[in-house]
């Protein structure tokens, strides 16, 4: 017991060192140590994560010990990954992940088994146009190695079975499709965009696909919105087919940018884009919108 009491006595000491060193508070726990939202959007780990300058696009680890994000620099304005995990059971202060130093890239994604991160990335052409690219890393240790270009694309999630859905940007970045690259045989086959009431004459982009691949989450600027951009919802039906697109409505949906949705790895909290910063919700606002049919 002795020892115990010893032990808890230097991490306290070792994570007030750190705040007073840095100016960083203490954050112990699940989420940064944030308390968990209920079913009204609120700010995720304001003045943490979320500060003056725009972030979005995140993901955890599937342990829950890593918290990866996007924040745009200004002065040049660059986009980069940054990333805070536990050490000595304290969450560190934000950093740019290794290899998000020279090019703009952003929008992480862990695959489900947590052995990869799916990104994307900036890449200027022959004619000095950018054309947004999905690139992979592995994911070993705790640490993220051996980055790699997938292919052409934007904002990449993927299935238990190692489905690969995506935003084709091909005919430009006001015209995205949410598309899918089924894994059979060992590798990735040509992309194709997904039916139902998924895509539209529209902008429809950033699709998150359920591990199951029971729904997908995305946002669209169709009409018929509360705003600029609303994140939607589709089911997939008894037959294998989408379903309609369902509209998430307020509070979530706003007269702002509503996009980039993403789910945490316990299927307990919504996190999305909005005005700059990172909102999080409770997920079970997902499940009410499920047609009874399915439930």
């Amino acid at each position: 017991m002795k020892i115990m009491k010893v032990f808890f006595v230097f991490i306290f000491l070792l994570c007030f060192e750190l705040y007073a060193n840095d100016k960083w508070p203490i954050l112990k726990g699940p989420y940064l140590g944030q308390k968990p939202p209920g079913k009204i959007p609120k700010i995720f780990a304001q003045g943490i994560v979320c500060t003056d300058l725009d972030e979005y696009g995140c993901t955890f680890s599937p342990d829950g010990k890593q918290f990866f994000f996007t924040r745009t620099f200004i002065n040049p304005k660059k986009h980069v990954i940054m990333v805070s995990k536990i050490e000595d059971m304290c969450w560190t202060k934000p950093r740019k992940v290794a290899f998000s130093e020279s090019l703009s890239q952003g929008e992480p994604q862990f695959t489900p088994d947590g052995k990869k991160l799916l990104f994307g990335r900036l890449e200027k052409g022959a004619d000095d146009k950018l054309t947004p690219f999905i690139w992979e890393a592995n994911f070993s240790d705790g640490q993220l190695e051996n980055p790699k270009r997938l292919m052409a694309g934007m904002y990449a999630t993927v299935s238990q079975s190692g489905n690969l859905y995506y935003t084709d940007v091909s005919l430009g970045m006001d015209k995205g499709d949410i598309v899918v690259s089924h894994f059979e045989g060992g590798k990735h086959h040509t992309a194709k965009v997904l039916e139902g009431g998924i895509n539209s004459s529209y902008q429809d982009a950033h699709p998150f696909i359920a591990p199951n691949e029971s729904y997908v989450i995305f946002d669209s600027n169709r009409p018929g919105g509360l705003g600029n951009n609303d994140l939607y919802v589709c089911f997939k039906k008894n037959d294998g087919s989408w379903g309609e697109a369902i509209n998430l409505g307020a509070p979530i949906n706003t007269e702002n940018y509503d996009a980039i949705p993403y789910i945490s790895p316990d299927r307990k909290y919504f996190f999305f884009y909005r005005a700059g910063d990172i909102y999080w919700v409770d997920a079970r606002i997902i499940e009410d919108l499920k047609p009874k049919e399915l439930r």
